[in-house]
């Protein structure tokens, strides 16, 4: 965006929410290497249908060109969920940022969010809430709920041979993980 002094770079894709978006960010790094992935969450009390609030890719763009930590990042979700301007349909959603100290994930409804922080190892989400204080705001049938779960499961399974062959994980290993590998 012309309005920021960050630059960044994104996939994503150009319709959400019936909203034409113009370079929505479904994950995205900017240059001052804060990096986000936003992802659906579970089924939930308190969501937000409005299709005048920001959707997630378009909370993700709002987060990149304006923050350059993930602390920072973190800040602005709280803000824009403070203010009430989030919609994800029926679900929540879970936000992942990083930069080169920490990472967090954030998992939230339109009016509930968790954080956690890292700094060190992975993590591992399929449209699932692990954080505390989520689980009791989903309304996931045990059918999607283990259907995700066994996705992890199988990503986790692959990423710890991946460590126990190499010694580490690579950006290939990741891809090749990935269920949007074949895209």
């Amino acid at each position: 965006s012309a309005s920021s002094p960050r630059k960044w770079v994104a996939l994503g894709n150009n319709v959400s929410n019936n909203l034409s978006i113009d370079g929505s960010a479904n994950m995205a790094i900017n240059t001052s290497g804060l990096a986000g992935v936003m992802n659906s969450g579970e089924k939930c009390i308190n969501h937000s249908t409005a299709k005048d609030k920001k959707s997630t890719p378009a909370i993700m763009r709002a987060i990149i060109e304006s923050c350059d930590t993930a602390a920072q990042a973190v800040e602005k979700l709280r803000e824009l969920l403070k203010a009430g301007d989030y919609s994800h349909g029926e679900k929540g959603s879970i936000f992942f940022f990083c930069d080169l100290n920490e990472g967090y994930v954030c998992e939230i409804t339109a009016k509930d969010i968790s954080v956690v922080r890292y700094d060190k190892g992975y993590t591992i989400r399929a449209n699932i809430w692990l954080n505390p204080g989520m689980y009791q705001l989903s309304r996931n049938a045990h059918k999607t709920y283990l259907n995700s779960a066994n996705r992890m499961y199988v990503t986790m399974t692959n990423l710890n041979a991946a460590l126990d062959k190499n010694g580490k994980i690579t950006l290939t290993d990741i891809f090749n993980t990935s269920r949007q590998h074949k895209l």
